[in-house]
């Protein structure tokens, strides 16, 4: 996997993930410049850049706007996702 050298490291939920479906990811970080030119079909400089800014998951603002807590654990409901994209045949 091909990751951008300005969002937060993928050690979290990318792992959890790879865990789940009994994968070991190999992460190389890169600038947005190296992944525009490695891959000019399947991106373009201005979807890259709002990926960069607005596509990290985190639940930081729910908790603090909304006193939100999750009922279900990150890694079990990671695991359960993954399970259920296996039954539909996604994965």
């Amino acid at each position: 996997m091909v990751v951008s050298d300005t969002l937060p490291a993928p050690d979290g939920i990318l792992m959890r993930f790879a865990e789940a479906m009994g994968v070991k990811p190999e992460f190389e970080f890169v600038s947005q410049e190296e992944i525009l030119k490695r891959y000019p079909a399947f991106t373009n400089a201005r979807g890259l850049k709002f990926a960069c800014q607005h596509m990290c998951a985190s639940i930081l603002k729910a908790r603090h706007d909304l006193d939100w807590q999750p009922e279900i654990p990150l890694e079990t409901g990671i695991s359960e996702n993954v399970e259920w994209m296996r039954k539909q045949g996604i994965i």
